[in-house]
């Protein structure tokens, strides 16, 4: 059966629309800290993120070949793949824009994911999803990443206390802004590189679908420009609920634990983007920030209790006796992400569902 071309256009025009929601939607994951720290101004933080959003794109495909070809078997005919391929978009675009309105840090990677296993669900049942990748690439990462993330920004904030241990750490300021600014950037890279290649991947299994590329292409070099302008422009647009949450609920941050928060998070992503795992930015970041929000709240309270520095604490009651972290906070994301696989497989089910009664 052959793929009109006004449905393979559409399938490419709300893949850059996703790419987009995923831009606005992310884009506090990078630039979080250093506005809430002042570092830097929305605005310049924003410009900045989406340069190396941009740049980022370019900088790895393994995560879009396993969302090309390592999540879903072959689904049938070329309209079916590409009726596939829409719903599972469809289902993670209402994911991103239902959590973006409620301002709760959630995972574009892991809708885009939850979508096309809906659609495979109501498709051909279980035996068209890869079950031990979306176990082993995807669910395993999603529980690891933010322990990871926290663990490396614990350490990051060790060293930093450690080296800078009869040091002013206020006489420090420009050297922690700068650190901060340029420890985002990496964020900033480092999300580009992972995020940007899902819709790469599925654009291009679009495309293998409709037959206008071989099944074992690689991603188009025009594929990866579209998706990293996309990426890059949704990013400038921004997304300031999310950064309040991201970079002031959690924890109090400062300079120093932002650009921990920061470092560790671009490790843990660049690692991830090479190891072709599709993780969410969004659970790797808030683990940094959780964990150099502790080590940073232990050091300053032992501060004010032994050596006597006339340092403010927290006046938020519900972080000082939480070790520096509003936990409410973090169960409310924390339900977020446990229902953004079933709830964007849902969308993604019902629209499959539609579209194949709709078009066949």
């Amino acid at each position: 059966m052959e793929v009109p071309l006004l449905l393979l256009v559409l399938v490419i025009v709300i893949a850059v629309c996703f790419d987009i929601t995923n831009g606005f939607h992310d884009a506090a994951n990078a630039i979080a800290t250093v506005v809430s720290t002042h570092a830097l101004s929305l605005r310049a933080a924003l410009i900045m993120a989406a340069a190396m959003n941009l740049l980022g794109a370019f900088f790895a495909t393994a995560v879009a070949e396993t969302i090309q070809h390592g999540l879903i078997r072959e689904v049938g005919d070329p309209v079916t793949s590409q009726l596939f391929v829409l719903s599972a978009l469809l289902g993670a675009i209402s994911w991103n824009l239902l959590t973006w309105y409620f301002g709760m840090p959630s995972s574009s990677s892991h809708a885009i994911v939850g979508g096309l296993v809906g659609a495979g669900l109501v498709h051909g049942h279980s035996q068209d999803i890869i079950w031990s990748a979306v176990l082993g690439k995807v669910v395993l990462p999603m529980l690891c990443s933010p322990m990871l993330g926290a663990l490396v920004a614990a350490g990051l904030m060790a060293i930093i206390y450690a080296f800078f241990r009869h040091a002013d750490l206020v006489k420090n300021h420009t050297l922690f802004r700068r650190l901060q600014i340029g420890s985002a950037a990496l964020m900033a890279f480092s999300h580009g590189s992972n995020d940007a290649q899902k819709t790469m991947g599925l654009i291009t299994l679009a495309l293998i679908g409709a037959h206008w590329l071989p099944a074992d292409s690689a991603i188009p070099w025009w594929v990866i420009l579209l998706c990293a302008i996309a990426m890059a422009g949704g990013t400038y647009c921004g997304g300031k609920k999310i950064i309040e949450t991201a970079g002031e609920k959690i924890t109090r941050l400062d300079q120093e634990s932002g650009s921990a928060a920061n470092l560790a998070g671009s490790l843990t992503i660049v690692l991830a983007s090479q190891l072709g795992m599709p993780v969410s930015t969004t659970h790797v970041v808030v683990g940094s920030i959780t964990g150099a929000g502790v080590v940073a709240h232990h050091r300053r309270t032992r501060l004010k209790l032994t050596e006597g520095h006339q340092l403010e604490l927290n006046t938020d009651v519900e972080m000082e006796l939480a070790g520096g972290i509003r936990w409410s906070v973090w169960r409310r994301m924390a339900l977020t992400w446990v229902l953004t696989l079933p709830g964007s497989a849902l969308v993604g089910g019902l629209v499959f569902a539609t579209l194949r009664g709709l078009f066949m």
